[in-house]
């Protein structure tokens, strides 16, 4: 295999940027991630893939629930702050950012333009990530911004 032309061409698939929350009651994980798509509309399900024995992994794999935090465009400093993960929470600050809790527990970031709250409802090893499939349960839209992109930043995750 061409390794160049295969990095090459994954790094071309769009990839939005979130961030990951969840909370097992014991406490709370959030992270960046990217790699996440729509699987199906009823029920209305996504997948998100997370890095094998991470804090997010670890804390989604025990609470069984996760909120997606779409981010906006303009938002890189919010991915800046979750990039290499945040662990607990200070007066209803994530990471220093206010939150909310919606009906799964996990931290809704108050400025997030949209967010999405999931049930796991099954797991997949696929290599060095474990591919999480989840059903959506709420969403939210909290205002019109546009979706921050991997492209729109310097940062490269894939291939």
């Amino acid at each position: 295999m061409n390794e160049q032309a295969k990095k090459h061409a994954l790094r071309m698939i769009p990839y939005g940027l979130y961030v990951l929350a969840a909370d097992d009651g014991q406490g709370v994980n959030a992270a960046l991630v990217s790699w996440v798509s729509q699987v199906s509309f009823n029920p209305p399900r996504i997948a998100i893939a997370l890095g094998n024995e991470t804090g997010i992994w670890h804390r989604v794999r025990a609470a069984g629930a996760f909120v997606l935090n779409v981010l906006g465009a303009g938002q890189k400093e919010v991915a800046v702050a979750f990039f290499r993960g945040v662990a607990g929470m200070e007066d209803d600050r994530l990471g220093g950012y206010a939150t909310h809790r919606g009906v799964v527990g996990a931290p809704i970031l108050d400025d997030a333009p949209a967010y999405l709250e999931c049930r796991v409802v099954e797991s997949l090893n696929a290599g060095d990530h474990t591919l999480f499939l989840a059903e959506i349960v709420e969403a939210g839209l909290q205002n019109d911004l546009p979706p921050l992109r991997l492209d729109d930043t310097e940062w490269h995750y894939g291939g």
